[in-house]
């Protein structure tokens, strides 16, 4: 534990970084486990000054063709709603049937794909109330039409 502790520290010093900034899909909860995981071991926890949050800004950019993507893979939560967790994001965004192992590796690679995804879409703007709105429709209608069948 201390050596991925001091590890991060060396990253943020070795960069001469005044700041830290950590990014994550669902950087609170990484944020709590390292700092819990420190705690416990009796370790001091590096200091993060900023922090950013992949499944936020994947959430706010996702495009309609998601929406359609989780509908045809059936990648979908027992409320019927699509998936955002990174397991899903990752393999919209690399076109596989991607399933995640939870290795910290693996987990690491996929993020920073989803990161580049998001750098490259930073300048596009997705009215996702109104996606969220049709996805509810469709939903609806799809409901109705089995139902009737």
């Amino acid at each position: 534990i201390q050596t991925f502790l001091d590890t991060i520290n060396a990253v943020i010093h070795e960069a001469n970084a005044n700041e830290c900034t950590m990014a994550a899909y669902n950087i609170g909860f990484d944020i709590r486990a390292i700092a819990s995981t420190a705690d416990f071991y009796g370790y001091k926890m590096p200091t993060i000054d900023h922090t950013f949050c992949l499944y936020k800004a994947f959430v706010a950019a996702v495009p309609l063709e998601y929406f359609l993507w989780t509908l045809a893979t059936k990648r979908l939560t027992a409320k019927g709603n699509p998936k955002m967790n990174a397991e899903s994001a990752y393999a919209f965004i690399t076109k596989t049937d991607f399933v995640e192992s939870h290795t910290a590796l693996e987990d690491v690679q996929a993020e920073i794909e989803i990161m580049l995804w998001l750098e490259k879409r930073k300048n596009t703007t997705t009215d996702n109330t109104t996606i969220w709105r049709w996805y509810k429709t469709v939903l609806t209608e799809n409901a109705t039409s089995e139902v009737g069948e």
